[in-house]
This record gives structure tokens, sequence and C-alpha cells, in this order.
């Protein structure tokens, strides 16, 4: 069986439920039989060569997957062809083409990598596509092919793989590689894999979990003009999302009526005496609240949120983000408030709203 590859996250139907306690994700994921083998492979070889089909039936129309790694990237790169053979994957034999095989209403779905490639399937069994040459990078290549017809015999085939410097393909090519892959009798494989993220807000969570949270209003007390006033809750979130998560902030700064506290927009120090209104994720000293975020250390705060003793606020600001699927992180988010002599006296408050996002 393959990994899951780009092709099959795009088969993931996701339904997200976000409010400020809890965030679950569902996800279906329906794998097919997918076959791949590689070859040795020499310096003029494209490596880590793969072809995953959507539907290995015989007959039956699938999407074709082809998957490689280029390695020279000083000569300029203007076509890759890809043939499918039933005979041999060497480059140097005939191709017999797959007796039923039709790739002629193809269609390229989706390109990774090397990209700018536009698709000429014109002759059965071969897939060439074409771009204005430019020299490659060196990256894992995935081009998707939907609307091909399998062969209609079950057994092994095999698809070639070619780059050339120009749009003359009878010149010598750059690099070069074959691949195996199988039509088999049709089986299906259903599988239900739960993507999730958890993602709670409170005053306190003592634990790296949510389910023992406790208060949802900070009261940051009487304001004064020779002191900051300050005060922290927190928030946790997980996600096994391979490309991460985010975590938005939305609300206004402390008001009383018509009055207001300015919030920060960039992020500044306190400053006795002057009206400000910020946050941020992390330790401080000036005025002495908050914490470093604990539990996995690849969620961290964004760059206007994570600096010591320098606060602001922008209603919609992603103010933490992983790239990566992650277990629980905690932070503690920080209220640092200043004010003038001329503030205006009243009882100043502001809801925020706090929206963790995953990147499914």
């Amino acid at each position: 069986m393959e990994p899951i590859s780009p092709y099959n996250k795009s088969q993931m139907l996701l339904n997200k439920y976000t409010n400020l306690k809890n965030l679950t994700a569902v996800l279906l994921l329906l794998i097919p039989l997918l076959l791949n083998s590689q070859l040795i492979y020499a310096d003029d070889q494209v490596s880590a060569r793969s072809m995953v089909l959507s539907s290995s039936a015989s007959g039956g129309m699938s999407d074709y997957l082809a998957g490689f790694l280029l390695h020279n990237t000083t000569t300029p790169l203007a076509v890759i062809e890809i043939q499918f053979c039933a005979n041999s994957p060497i480059i140097a034999d005939p191709c017999d083409v797959p007796v039923g095989m039709d790739t002629t209403a193809s269609i390229l779905n989706n390109q990774i990598g090397n990209t700018g490639f536009i698709l000429d399937n014109s002759v059965n069994g071969e897939l060439v596509l074409t771009r204005n040459p430019s020299n490659p990078t060196s990256v894992n290549n995935y081009y998707q092919f939907a609307g091909i017809i399998n062969p209609i015999t079950n057994g092994e085939y095999f698809a070639r793989i070619k780059t050339f410097p120009t749009d003359d393909l009878s010149a010598p090519d750059i690099e070069y590689g074959g691949v195996a892959m199988a039509i088999t009798p049709n089986l299906t494989i259903n599988a239900i894999v739960p993507p999730y993220i958890t993602f709670c807000l409170a005053v306190t969570i003592p634990e790296l979990n949510c389910n023992d949270t406790s208060g949802d209003n900070l009261d940051l007390g009487d304001f004064q003009t020779y002191s900051s006033n300050s005060g922290s809750y927190q928030f946790l979130v997980a996600t096994n999302s391979g490309t991460g998560y985010s975590v938005s902030v939305y609300g206004t700064t402390l008001t009383s009526g018509n009055y207001i506290i300015p919030s920060l927009s960039q992020p500044s120090p306190p400053q006795y005496g002057v009206s400000q209104f910020g946050l941020n994720l992390v330790a401080n000293t000036q005025p002495s609240v908050g914490a470093d975020p604990i539990g996995d250390a690849s969620g961290q705060p964004t760059s206007n949120y994570g600096i010591t003793n320098q606060f602001s606020f922008n209603s919609g600001d992603i103010i933490a983000s992983d790239s990566h699927n992650t277990l629980y992180t905690k932070f503690t988010n920080s209220v640092m408030v200043n004010i003038s002599k001329s503030q205006q006296p009243g009882v100043y408050s502001t809801t925020l709203t706090y929206i963790a996002t995953a990147n499914f």
C-alpha cells in the first residue's frame, strides 16, 4: 500500500465544528488498492518513482498519479514523457501499448513540484507534458491524470518516464526511469481515518487536556496610571493534520460606552500613563505575567505575539500556529492594560472570540 499522498488528500471529505470550547473534525478517506514498485537507478535516472491508480480494475476508468524525483537541475526541462507499456519498463525496448488502455481522453488534474506543464494526450499510451524550458528544482514531483481507461487484462504493466530539454522527443533525454504497476481484480478497501483538532479556552487549564478547565471571565481590577494592569488565561490546541493549525482572535479593545482604551497595533512595551491595550503569548517581566507555551514545542506564537514585554492586538490576527501535526500545546494569553490621566472613568470590558482552524 502507498503512504497517503497528495492524490489521497483530494479524496478527503471534511467537516469542521468550531466554538470557543472545542473544535473537532471528522475525515472520511477512501483508500483504493495501490501497487508500486521501483527499479534500481543510475545517476541519470529519476528516483522515488511511483504510479498510483485510484482503481486497479481491468477496463475501468481510473486516475493515475505519477511521482518521481529529478536530480539534474542544471539542464532546462521542457518535456516530461510518460509511456505505458505491456512488455517492458526498459527505455531502450520497444513499447507495446497495453490492450484496451486508452489515455486519449485524459486530463491533467493537478501538478506539484516542477509545474507549468500542459498535457498532450493525442497518442494513445503516451502522456506528454510540455512547458517553456526552465531549470527544474530537485523536489518530489506529482502529476495527476484523470479519465484513463485501464488495460482490459489483469496483470503487470509498466510506465516509462523520460525528460527532455526541448519539445523534440527524438533528442537525447535528460533523465529516465521505469516503474511497474498492476491491474488486478477489483478490490475496494474502505477505512475511516479520524483526523481531529481539539481546542479549549479557559482562565485555567491545569493539565494538557480539555477535561478540567475553569473560568471564562478575567477581572483586571482597578486601573492605575502608575502601573500596568494585567492578567492571563489559557488555551489548548492539538491536531493530527499534517499541515498544522492556526488560532485567531477576534473582538475589540476595552470599551466603556463610547470611551475606549486604544489597542496596540504593533508590538510595543508597556508605558505607564499612556492608554494602551495588548496581548502576548509568552512569559513577561514588565509586567510580571504570562508563561511560554508548554507541551508540543512545534506550536508557537506568531511574531507579533511572541515578544517578551511587548504587546499588541488587532482583531482577526493569527496569534499562534503550527505547520505540522502536533500533540497538545498549551498557550498562556496575557492581557496588559495601561491608562492615561485623561482616560474617562467607567467599567471597561470586551469579549474576545478565539477560533482554531486545522489546515486539512
